[in-house]
């Protein structure tokens, strides 16, 4: 049976709907709490979601599948986050979206859920003045945050600075543009051509 999935913003009002290993965690959101990861007070994910999203910025998106939560993506600019500048990999671009969680219910897990909510996410990036999306692929400890290497570059990314552990990936904001273009104009039976001009042809292979 197909289910019905749509993936909204992720606002104060979404907080809520996140599992409460993950509402309570605040390992990106600081670097000084007492125990890695636990926010220092209740609320402190939330404390932070706001203050982002007072800035102007939405700091993620929420996955629903047939109405009710199935996971969530998370980023923000990566100034805004302050674990990076204590983590022992390689710095992102300050310029940059810093993805900091993808995150699917184990059992609809293995299903695309992952890689439509990450692509509705860089989508909504795409036309954005920010120069690229980075993020640390995770090579050992496939599941821990931010996610595995595989699943990242399998959407895109590229490794831009390497590490036995969590490789630094990006994905420039420009291409991410002309990416979406080249799809919508596959759905409409339009080639972009490097000139600006365009054909009627349709695609002769996947603008993917």
């Amino acid at each position: 049976m197909r289910k019905n999935k749509s993936v909204i913003d992720l606002t104060l009002d979404m907080v809520s709907l996140l599992p409460p290993d993950c509402v309570e965690c605040c390992f990106w959101e600081t670097y000084g709490a007492a125990v890695p990861g636990v926010c220092r007070e209740p609320g402190g994910k939330s404390q932070w979601i706001s203050e982002i999203i007072s800035s102007g910025f939405i700091p993620g998106k929420v996955l629903l599948v047939d109405g009710s939560f199935a996971g969530f993506i998370q980023f923000a600019p990566s100034e805004s986050v302050p674990r990076l500048k204590k983590l022992p990999y390689p710095s992102p671009d300050p310029d940059s979206i810093y993805i900091t969680c993808v995150y699917v219910t184990p059992e609809l897990r293995g299903r695309g859920y992952g890689k439509a909510l990450l692509m509705e996410s860089l989508k909504s990036l795409s036309g954005s003045d920010w120069v690229a999306v980075e993020t640390h692929g995770m090579r050992t400890e496939m599941y821990f945050p931010p996610g595995p290497q595989g699943f990242f570059e399998s959407c895109g990314f590229r490794k831009i600075k390497d590490h036995p552990h969590a490789p630094l990936l990006r994905i420039d904001v420009r291409s991410l543009a002309l990416w979406f273009r080249r799809a919508l104009s596959a759905v409409r039976g339009v080639v972009l051509l490097p000139s600006g001009q365009q054909s009627s042809r349709g695609c002769e292979k996947p603008c993917t």
